[in-house]
């Protein structure tokens, strides 16, 4: 049982990797210079965190 829910755990984090490149091209493609600019601003991946200054 541990082995089966530490490899659903690892699957879906690295799932969620590919996910998150996928949309981040996806985005940049779309919003050009001021996605670069929120991305600036905004934790990669805590996104209600602002980066430190």
């Amino acid at each position: 049982k541990f082995l089966s829910d530490y490899f659903v755990y690892l699957l879906l984090t690295f799932l969620r990797s590919i996910l998150k490149r996928i949309e981040e091209k996806w985005l940049h493609e779309l919003y050009g210079r001021e996605y670069e600019k929120y991305c600036a601003k905004v934790n990669r991946v805590l996104s209600w965190k602002n980066k430190a200054k």
